[in-house]
């Protein structure tokens, strides 16, 4: 399997190292979403362990809320990951077209969201940049965790402070170390946002983001339900030791959780429940769901290095 397999239809998404580009597989016809990350910038970051990382994270990855590796390969100019296309956009799309999703539905993409997390620090993995711009929606309206590059795993605290700011927990901002807690702080923040329409902690200067952040402090609407504010306010707890999946009892602290008293939880994995929303796609390469995204100009090329030989 090569890039010559490929044609490639339309860049769905772009960092500051690669593109994710919809493709469609001249083999069998499949419709693929491929990350290609360019090797000159990867070098250029320092992000070689990174990417091989999160390569081994994907391929190995069987669960049906998280995305997976199909095929991976590289030439003289790029590494490629070869990935399901998720055709619904992602859930900060989602919300952009709602301005705010009902606690019902909410309930429905939070639950899958925690079954994922709980998996993943089984593991040992961090997520480390949990964000509604990285929780993408396949076909039938369900989620898949997305964009592992910032996922790190550890059997102790690390100290790297990452992520997006709005969703930074306090312990990575106090730089004493942190572990996979903040997970589920950025899954309170998640949901506050998903039924506000805004995130909990956004100021106009990041210095003011960052005290609000580790005072704690915040407004819920007077439209939550009493269950969600209590839901939240648990998991957003600055001390990371009574936050609601990071204490003893693990994730059964949100899932018996009365605000998911309605949620099956064996329903939810099995996919029995129908999703509140299902993309309306004209073929299986429509990405009208996706934002528009500028072609960028032609990587430059690296012409051989022993970094890159094994992915």
């Amino acid at each position: 399997m090569g890039i010559s397999n490929f044609e490639f239809i339309r860049t769905i998404g772009s960092g500051s190292i690669c593109t994710v580009k919809v493709a469609k597989c001249k083999t069998n016809g499949g419709i693929f979403a491929v990350k290609t990350i360019n090797k000159y910038n990867v070098l250029k970051a320092n992000q070689v362990a990174q990417v091989f990382l999160e390569k081994r994270i994907l391929r190995s990855m069987n669960f049906p809320f998280i995305i997976n590796i199909i095929h991976h390969f590289h030439d003289t100019r790029n590494l490629y990951m070869v990935m399901p296309f998720c055709s619904g956009g992602d859930l900060f799309g989602l919300l952009q077209r709602k301005h705010e999703i009902s606690e019902a539905d909410t309930k429905f993409y939070a639950a899958q969201i925690a079954l994922a997390l709980d998996f993943l620090h089984g593991l040992n993995i961090i997520y480390r940049d949990l964000k509604l711009e990285n929780i993408l929606l396949d076909s039938f309206g369900y989620v898949k965790l997305a964009d592992f590059g910032l996922a790190k795993r550890t059997l102790d605290q690390t100290y790297t402070i990452c992520g997006t700011i709005d969703y930074f927990a306090p312990e990575m901002l106090r730089k004493k170390g942190y572990n996979k807690a903040i997970d589920w702080w950025a899954f309170g923040v998640m949901i506050f946002e998903m039924v506000a329409g805004y995130v909990p902690f956004h100021a106009f200067t990041k210095t003011e983001t960052y005290q609000r952040i580790l005072s704690g402090q915040f407004y819920t609407p007077s439209t939550f339900s009493k269950d969600l504010i209590n839901l939240i306010r648990n998991l957003l707890k600055t001390d990371p030791k009574f936050r609601l999946g990071n204490t003893n009892n693990g994730i059964n602290d949100i899932t018996n959780h009365l605000w998911f008293g309605s949620i099956n939880w064996t329903d939810i994995f099995e996919k029995r429940v129908e999703s509140p929303f299902k993309p309306e796609v004209k073929d299986e390469t429509d990405t009208s769901y996706f934002a528009h995204v500028n072609e960028t100009e032609e990587p430059k090329t690296i012409l051989s290095t022993s970094k890159f030989a094994d992915f």
